[in-house]
């Protein structure tokens, strides 16, 4: 007879693990802690790209800051411009990504 393992088991209470990368198909969310990481992430996806003979349309490629919970963390009104193949990038507040409507306060359960 096998043992069920339970929950932390399987995953250890203080796991601490940021993903920065969501790809599905054609769609793409990059997720950063800081604006000069999200540069450097557009940057480094872009020299990839053009490796391997991919476009971007900048048309539909956004740019969304998450609102912090706790508003006294907020250390900036201004947000950086993001560049991709030359272009600036659009900013929102909300996105589709695989069917779900995400907001700069992290719900995704909005209607379309």
């Amino acid at each position: 007879m096998s043992k069920v393992q339970n929950d932390e088991e399987i995953f250890p209470p203080k796991l601490s693990v940021f993903i920065n990368l969501l790809a599905y198909a054609d769609g793409m969310v990059l997720l950063a802690h800081h604006g000069v990481a999200m540069q450097s992430m557009l940057n480094m996806l872009q020299i990839v790209a053009h490796t391997v003979n991919m476009s971007f349309n900048t048309k539909k490629t956004v740019c969304m800051m998450l609102k912090p919970k706790c508003k006294r963390l907020i250390v900036s009104e201004s947000v950086p411009a993001f560049v991709l193949d030359g272009q600036e990038l659009a900013y929102v507040h909300s996105f589709t990504y695989l069917g779900h409507i995400i907001d700069n306060s992290l719900h995704d359960d909005l209607e379309k």
